[in-house]
C-alpha cells in the first residue's frame, strides 16, 4: 500500500517513533498498528508530496535548538508528548 493510499483510507493518525497505544486508539475508535520499514527516496518523495499537498500534517510539539537534541530524545521516549520535536540545525 502506498503512503497516499494509507492516508486516504485511514486518516486517523500516524506516529513515527514508537508503537501506538492500543487503549488510546480504542478511545478514538481508531486502529493501532506499528510498521517499520527502510525508507527510500521514492517513499520520502511521496511523503513530501502528501505534506506539500496538505494531505498529511506533521504535528510539531516544539522546535528546539540542535544542542538540545538529547533532551528532545529523552522527552520523546517518555511517551508523554503529543506530536514531534523538531531540531533547528540552522540556528
Amino acid at each position: 500500500m502506498s503512503a497516499a493510499a494509507a492516508v486516504e483510507t485511514e486518516p486517523k493518525g500516524i506516529t513515527a517513533v514508537s508503537p501506538p497505544s492500543e487503549s488510546e486508539a480504542r478511545i478514538s475508535l481508531a486502529r493501532a498498528a506499528f510498521v517499520s520499514a527502510q525508507a527510500d527516496m521514492a517513499l520520502l518523495d511521496e511523503i513530501t508530496g502528501l505534506i506539500d499537498g496538505k494531505l498529511l500534517k506533521p504535528v510539531v510539539t516544539e522546535l528546539l535548538p540542535l544542542p538540545q537534541a538529547r533532551m528532545a530524545q529523552e522527552l520523546s521516549q517518555m511517551g508523554h508528548v503529543r506530536g514531534k520535536f523538531a531540531l533547528d540545525v540552522a540556528g
